[in-house]
C-alpha cells in the first residue's frame, strides 16, 4: 500500500492539469455563515479558520470522482498581513466519508487513517508566484474514491487556521502542490476543477478609550447648573402666579 500511494502521488505530480470539468474547489473564509464566503474582514490580533470545500456544478463529467487530493494555500501578496495559526490543517467532512479508509497522504507511518476533525500532516511547499507565504501541502487518499454528486451542498475537504497580523489585505489562493500540479486526481490522472480563492481584509484593533474623568465631571456640573436654572425659573413662575391670584 505504501508503494502504491507513493506511485499515485508521483503520477499526480507528473500529469498535466486537465481543463475545467464539473468540480469546483472553493475557499470559504467564514464557515460559520451559510453559503461560501469568498471575502471576510477580521481585526488584527484575531484568529480565524477557513475551509476548502468542493462541489459539483452539474456540468459533464459528473459526478465528480477522485481518489487523491493534494493542495496548499498561498497568501500574503501585499505584505505580512496573515500568519499561520497553531493548529494547521484539520480533516474536513470528506475525511469522514469512509471512516478507517480515508488516509492522510503525508502521515507517518503510512497507512494512517484520517477522520473528520483530526490533524493532517503537511510538508513544506513554495508559495505561488507573487505570494510570500505558504501553508505547506496537505492531502487525502481514498482507495474507494470520493464521489461528489451534482446538486449536493459543498463538502469540506479540510480546514486551516490563520492569524490576522497587521492591517491590510491579502488574497488566499488554493493550488495543487507543488504549484502547477492538479488538486484532484483519479488513479494517477488529473481531474479538472475550477478553483475559487478568497480575499481577507485585516482592520486595526482600535481600543475604546474612556473619556477623561475631568471631562465627565464638567458635563455633570453643566447639567447641575441647567437643572438649578430651570428650578429657579419654575419657582419664579409659581410666585408670580400666587401674586396674581392674591390680587
Amino acid at each position: 500500500m505504501r508503494y502504491f500511494l507513493l506511485t499515485t502521488v508521483l503520477a499526480v505530480f507528473a500529469c498535466p492539469e486537465l481543463g475545467y470539468g464539473g468540480a469546483i474547489v472553493s475557499l470559504d473564509l467564514d464557515p460559520t455563515t451559510a453559503g461560501i464566503q469568498n471575502s471576510a474582514t477580521f481585526v488584527a490580533g484575531s484568529a480565524f479558520t477557513v475551509d476548502v470545500v468542493i462541489s459539483d456544478d452539474g456540468q459533464p463529467p459528473t459526478p465528480t470522482v477522485f481518489d487523491t487530493v493534494i493542495l496548499q494555500l498561498s497568501f500574503n501578496d501585499a505584505g505580512a498581513v496573515l500568519g499561520t495559526g497553531p493548529t494547521g490543517f484539520l480533516g474536513g467532512t470528506l475525511a469522514g466519508t469512509h471512516p478507517g479508509i480515508t488516509l492522510d497522504v503525508f502521515g507517518v507511518p503510512f497507512p494512517q487513517a484520517s477522520a473528520a476533525g483530526a490533524s493532517l500532516a503537511s510538508v513544506p511547499s513554495l508559495p505561488a508566484a507573487s505570494f510570500a507565504s505558504s501553508s505547506g501541502a496537505a492531502g487525502l487518499f481514498d482507495p474507494l474514491t470520493f464521489t461528489i454528486p451534482s446538486g449536493q451542498p459543498p463538502v469540506s475537504i479540510l480546514s486551516f487556521d490563520f492569524l490576522a497580523l497587521t492591517p491590510g489585505s491579502s488574497t488566499i489562493a488554493v493550488t495543487g502542490s507543488p504549484v502547477g500540479n492538479p488538486i484532484l486526481a483519479l488513479q494517477g490522472n488529473s481531474v479538472g476543477a475550477q478553483i475559487v480563492g478568497g480575499t481577507v481584509t485585516v482592520e486595526p484593533n482600535i481600543a475604546i478609550v474612556p473619556e477623561p474623568r475631568g471631562l465627565v465631571l464638567a458635563v455633570i456640573g453643566a447639567l447641575c447648573l441647567v437643572a438649578a436654572a430651570m428650578r429657579r425659573r419654575t419657582l419664579k413662575h409659581i410666585k408670580l402666579s400666587e401674586t396674581l391670584h392674591s390680587t
